[in-house]
């Protein structure tokens, strides 16, 4: 499962968080050599804030394999702070409600290639399954132009260019995208990669720091196969309503 890590259960993520964070600096900084501030702890910019969400894939080891950080626009966001450009006129405002944007987005060297499809697979999943929980309608994000053909063709999800490409730090190209996100669009992107139930595991912030949140996804999956995820859905919101955190969102539940 892809877990989704939130300012509200971050703490069951403090180690997960350290090494995300740690192979964001091993990709973008020494492996791409994007000049981006790089720290002890590893690579952060301001948009690592309370408001950033983000979808790891793990290893069986539980190191990170994949990852991408979601976050709102409207208050403003990588895209629209430094990257506007890449947006043609024509095209919606990004700092609006229910806009999000997909950056960070890596796979450890050892899951690029036909290693790791089923972990990007389900993150292409995921990306979906989040923003129907959060509400959102549009979510941007922006690729090297050698890579969008390859998006389009093998990662599942309906991709729309919303500009024309554009040089940056060096000469590469780069062109900003959208990704369909709405229930057909999950539906047809389940069907594409032939995964047929939900990707997505949000551990519950009422969960203790002391909760493994790998064994608890790893026991909801067992218990939540396409016919029953909705039974474990409900049962999950009565414990919420017990002890009195009603805000939380479904770790489990039907398709959208």
């Amino acid at each position: 499962m892809i877990h989704c890590i939130t300012v509200a259960n971050r703490h069951l993520y403090a180690a997960e968080l350290g090494d995300l964070h740690q192979r964001r600096a091993e990709c973008f900084i020494d492996e791409r050599g994007w000049p981006l501030t790089r720290t002890a702890e590893g690579e952060f910019d301001a948009y690592d804030d309370a408001a950033a969400a983000y979808l790891v894939a793990f290893s069986p080891d539980r190191s990170v394999a994949a990852a991408c950080r979601i976050r709102p626009t409207e208050g403003g966001g990588l895209i629209p702070d430094h990257f506007g450009h890449l947006v043609s006129d024509a095209e919606r405002p990004l700092r609006v409600a229910g806009t999000y944007e997909c950056t960070r987005y890596f796979c450890v060297p050892d899951m690029r290639g036909a290693a790791g499809l089923a972990a990007r697979s389900a993150i292409h999943i995921a990306l979906i399954e989040h923003m129907i929980d959060v509400g959102g309608d549009r979510l941007v994000g922006f690729v090297d132009l050698p890579l969008l053909t390859h998006l389009r063709r093998f990662s599942g999800l309906r991709i729309r260019p919303i500009g024309l490409p554009s040089a940056y730090d060096g000469g590469a190209m780069t062109i900003a995208f959208e990704i369909g996100v709405t229930a057909a669009d999950l539906v047809e992107t389940r069907q594409k990669l032939s995964q047929r139930g939900r990707q997505l595991f949000v551990a519950p912030p009422w969960i203790e720091g002391s909760t493994d949140p790998h064994d608890l996804a790893s026991a909801v999956a067992g218990l939540a196969s396409p016919e029953t995820a909705g039974a474990v859905g409900e049962a999950i919101r009565m414990i919420a309503q017990r002890t009195g955190d009603r805000r939380m969102p479904l770790p489990v539940g039907t398709a959208a």
